[in-house]
Formats: structure tokens, C-alpha cells, sequence
């Protein structure tokens, strides 16, 4: 994995100047479809069920800078439609990094999953009851870039009861913002 240009979130390393930071990152300016997005006029459709077996177990929580990422051995699998995809990590934004009718929500969980392309599911969570899991989670996170914890997780036990959800090509939202992500 090439070393990205660095970059952030405020100032002359943030989202407006991304695309400058390195030639590398140039789909960030001149991509068509990059995340994050405005989720606006959604169109109804039958899409497959997301059917989630994702696995218990040792993680490392790793602060990396820009975000808390959570990694997790391979063995939890995500199946939408006949596609199958490995989770590799989650992470969070707060705030959210996608809109939904230009609304952002207090905090967005990506969940990074890879097949023969990358692919993601990202879940917009907002203020409501305790989750037992996040809390766990939260009184792990390391407070110092480039720290990292150990513990036992099950990522399961951070979704929502319903899986509802919309379906979009996009791409990565930090650099290299490849377009490979649905």
C-alpha cells in the first residue's frame, strides 16, 4: 500500500484540497461517483436481503489519526445477493460523513468489507438508547494517534434491528478515494 499525501479534515489538508494533495489522489477533483454522499431521492426497489454472520473474537482498536478503527480477523462474512464479503475493519465519523436529505447525523460507523472489489456498508447512527457494545468499545479507544488496544468484540452487536438500506457506487472517502466501493 503506497504512504498517502497527508491530509485531513480542516484547513489546506481538508476535503476542498484533496484532490491537490498527491497526483495519486486526483479522482477525489476529477471521480464520478465519490463519497461521501447526499442521500436524496431514493427510489424504491426489491434489493437483496444483507444477511450479516460476522464472528466474535480478538480485535485491535487502533487510534490512526483520523479515526478509531477497529480491526477484526477474517472470519466474519457479509452476503448481499450472491456476493460474499470479508470484514476487515469498521471505523466511525463523527459526524457522519454522508448526508441523508441533507441531514447529518451525529456519528456514521463504515463498515469495510473486500471481495474481488472493495465494498462497505456505512451506518448512520443517531442519539437514542445505551448500546452495551459501543460503550465497551468506547472505553477502549486509544487517546493517541498511532496507540492501540486489544479486546474481544462482536460487531453484530453494533447494527440496528432492521437492515434496511441504500444501495450506491462510490468510493473510498479518504485518500486514495478510489471508485470501488458499493
Amino acid at each position: 500500500m503506497r504512504e498517502s499525501a497527508h491530509w485531513g479534515y480542516t484547513g489546506e489538508e481538508g476535503p476542498d484540497h484533496w484532490g491537490k494533495l498527491s497526483t495519486d489522489d486526483m479522482a477525489c477533483s476529477a471521480g464520478s461517483q465519490q463519497s461521501p454522499v447526499d442521500l436524496t431521492g431514493a427510489i424504491g426497489a426489491d434489493l437483496p436481503k444483507i444477511e450479516i454472520d460476522w464472528a466474535s473474537g480478538p480485535a485491535t482498536v487502533v487510534n490512526n489519526g483520523h479515526t478509531i478503527q477497529i480491526n477484526v480477523a477474517d472470519d466474519s462474512m457479509l452476503r448481499h445477493g450472491a456476493d460474499s464479503y470479508t470484514l476487515l475493519q469498521f471505523h466511525f465519523h463523527a459526524p457522519s460523513e454522508h448526508l441523508v436529505d441533507g441531514k447529518a447525523f451525529p456519528m456514521e460507523a463504515h463498515f469495510v468489507h473486500k471481495n474481488v472489489a472493495t465494498g462497505g456498508l456505512g451506518v448512520m447512527i443517531q442519539p437514542g438508547g445505551s448500546n452495551d457494545s459501543f460503550a465497551m468499545l468506547a472505553a477502549k479507544f486509544p487517546g493517541k494517534p498511532n496507540a492501540e488496544a486489544k479486546l474481544d468484540v462482536d460487531p453484530s452487536t453494533l447494527l440496528p434491528g432492521a437492515l434496511d438500506y441504500w444501495a450506491y457506487a462510490g468510493s473510498l472517502t479518504p485518500p486514495p478515494f478510489s471508485e470501488v466501493v458499493d
